[in-house]
């Protein structure tokens, strides 16, 4: 689970991470003031990013490799534990919009 935020941690730029921090620190505190749209914008990209790390275990490819992986030894896991998790940031970088 750690590598996953990892991941994301080095995906997104410092401004996206700056406003997720203002977004999640004003819903924390309880304020009473409204999100603004940033914030808005940033709660509907770590929605898309979420649905796709759900939908990562109906990827065909994370599937095969998944189902491989009893059938190797040492280092060709790791390898497949590579790849499973490569799959996983190309579908969150997908989802952040870049092609």
């Amino acid at each position: 689970m750690a590598d996953i935020s990892e991941t994301i941690k080095s995906l997104l730029d410092s401004d996206a991470g700056d406003s997720i921090k203002s977004m999640v620190s004003s819903l924390s505190s309880g304020g009473g003031k409204a999100p603004d749209a940033d914030s808005l914008a940033s709660i509907g990209q770590l929605k898309s990013i979420a649905e796709n790390l759900a939908n990562n275990h109906s990827d065909p490819r994370t599937n095969l490799l998944l189902s491989l992986k009893p059938y190797m030894h040492g280092g060709r896991r790791q390898t497949i534990d590579g790849m499973v998790k490569m799959i996983g940031a190309v579908n969150i970088i997908r989802a952040m919009g870049y092609k």
